[in-house]
């Protein structure tokens, strides 16, 4: 039995030996940068405009929930994907918004936050939010869609794992598109 424990004890003592050893360092623990990737694109859509397939990607939540019907509303429409604790991923509409929409929406992000989204889209901005203590990320863009201005809202729980700017930007595109094929127009930059 005396025989095991002095080839353990050899053992530990090259292993800390060799940890020990100058010239050898550990490497140091990155933190990752989030990641940018394009968001999948593809039907079914929760909510009119995420796509189904990229929710768990884009929030980093994969477990049930409940998602508000996609319907169309001819004067705007919220509906919100959720669990029974929070809210995951909320959409919003407003069919005709003057420019005191995107105002009010300016107003709630949280300060220092704001990022204007790319003109090409109309006018708008990605900002901090929170609700009821938890963080999210939220765009908001009013454009032109045939002879109205809409204003379509974005917002999805906070993942550090991703860069939710370029997937906001990306979102709003798929927003956009898909409003447009829900109301027969034309999406352009210039809101009226």
């Amino acid at each position: 039995m005396a025989r095991p424990l002095p080839a353990l004890l050899c053992l530990l003592l090259a292993v800390s030996a060799a940890a020990c050893t100058p010239g050898r360092t550990t490497p140091p623990t990155q933190t990752p940068s989030p990641v940018r990737r394009p968001v999948t694109d593809a039907p079914p859509y929760l909510c009119n405009f995420v796509p189904r397939a990229a929710l768990a990607e884009l929030t980093g939540y994969t477990g049930s929930y409940k998602a508000g019907p996609n319907s169309r509303h001819l004067v705007g429409n919220t509906c919100v994907v959720s669990n029974d604790e929070r809210s995951i991923v909320i959409t919003s509409y407003e069919v005709s918004a003057r420019p005191e929409t995107l105002e009010a929406f300016a107003a709630h992000g949280k300060d220092g936050s704001p990022v204007k989204l790319p003109p090409e889209l109309g006018k708008g901005q990605i900002q901090d939010f929170e609700a009821r203590l938890y963080p999210f990320r939220s765009a908001g863009v009013w454009f032109r869609c045939g002879d109205v201005s809409p204003f379509i809202g974005i917002t999805i729980m906070r993942n550090p794992a991703r860069d939710q700017d370029d997937d906001l930007v990306q979102l709003v595109r798929i927003a956009q598109r898909r409003y447009g094929e829900m109301f027969a127009c034309t999406p352009a930059a210039d809101p009226r």
